[in-house]
């Protein structure tokens, strides 16, 4: 608009134009002319302004900026109280929390995950895993970073602990999809959760699947 605006009034103030021709009067132009140059220095006046603000934003919030650098004194300053002699109720009264030596460790699951048949194909199983505990279809339990799995030949009569005598693997997603090209025919699937802490929720009631 302000380029638009600058094109016309530089016409109509042009040298040899007579504005009469066109329905215009002088002090139409005079009056278009200062309408058109106060405008033009709002206008660079708020260019001016927003670079301005771009300038102290950056300053400000930026990579490195000042709100970084406080930041970081803050946290050097509360490192230094942390390991003070101060008491623990002046560390938690400046705001600064001391950790817990031996954090408390995170509850295991107590209940193993349900285990269903999603699909089944020549040569792939997929399973979809859930919490029993959680309207989610899909929900994984408080605390398990994955699952668990053990697959025991199911041809064979079920024995007792027999997915602790198996190789087990991990999978974190929900459906899980199993190769079973190297499967017997009838396999038992059992499983549970996971922690990071690498502690397990007990064993799910095993799945029977009858593998294509």
């Amino acid at each position: 608009m302000m380029a638009k605006a600058g094109q016309f009034n530089a016409k109509i103030t042009a040298p040899g134009f007579d504005p009469t021709t066109v329905g215009l009067t002088a002090a139409d132009v005079t009056a278009f002319t200062a309408a058109y140059n106060a405008a033009k220095a709002a206008y660079v006046d708020r260019s001016a302004a927003k670079e301005t603000k771009k300038a102290k934003t950056t300053a400000f919030s930026g990579t490195g900026g000042l709100l970084d650098q406080l930041v970081a004194a803050w946290r050097d300053q509360a490192n230094k109280i942390r390991v003070s002699a101060a008491s623990d109720d002046t560390c938690v009264d400046l705001g600064v929390d001391r950790r817990k030596a031996s954090p408390t460790p995170k509850a295991v699951p107590a209940n193993p995950p349900g285990v269903t048949l999603d699909s089944l194909q020549p040569g792939i199983i997929r399973l979809r895993i859930y919490d029993t505990g959680s309207a989610g279809a899909r929900a994984r339990a408080a605390n398990a970073n994955g699952t668990q799995l053990a697959v025991v030949n199911g041809t064979a009569a079920v024995a007792a602990n027999e997915a602790d005598t198996v190789p087990t693997f991990l999978v974190q997603r929900s459906p899980a999809t199993l190769d079973s090209t190297k499967m017997p025919g009838t396999v038992r699937i059992y499983a549970r959760w996971q922690t990071q802490r690498g502690l397990f929720s007990p064993w799910s009631a095993p799945l029977t699947v009858h593998v294509a």
